[in-house]
């Protein structure tokens, strides 16, 4: 009997010693980082940047909201389960609408981590009624805080 539980308290050690931390160290956000340049004399930059907003027409509430003293890019995710994503980019109470076109792959990066999505932008078609051109900088997006997306007003 003593042996056994000797025994026991040996084991126990051993596995809970052996044991892994199961916790996730790295980002899993895999997100389009887009920026703003506003450059149409028209327009001020604070009046445009302080009244915009990103939503989906998929989605009941807004993406990104901004607030005062916000800087001119911001973040948000492509559709996990289509090949396309639209959005709506409202500044000054006029709205553009994007839509992107990407491949999506599902990846691994730990049994910790789990699974993220990377997309591939093939393309992108957007609406000119207070944007003035796009410029792909990065067609590839992973969980890398990279610019991907550069939007002229």
């Amino acid at each position: 009997m003593r042996i056994s539980i000797i025994l026991f308290f040996i084991l126990f050690f051993i596995f809970s010693v052996s044991c892994e931390e199961d916790k996730c160290r790295i980002s899993t956000d895999t997100q389009v980082k887009v920026h703003l340049f506003i450059e149409d004399t028209t327009l001020v930059e604070d009046d445009v940047l302080n009244s915009f907003a990103v939503y989906s027409p998929l989605w009941t509430d807004s993406i990104y909201y901004s607030k005062a003293g916000i800087s001119n890019s911001l973040k948000f995710q492509l559709s996990p389960t289509g090949d396309t994503s639209k959005f709506v980019f409202s500044a000054l109470g006029i709205n553009d609408t994007l839509t992107f076109y990407y491949n999506r792959e599902l990846f691994l990066i730990s049994p910790e981590c789990g699974f993220i999505t990377n997309y591939n932008i093939d393309s992108l078609n957007f609406t000119k009624n207070q944007i003035d051109s796009i410029k792909i900088i990065q067609t590839s997006v992973s969980n890398i805080d990279e610019e991907h997306i550069q939007i002229y007003y």
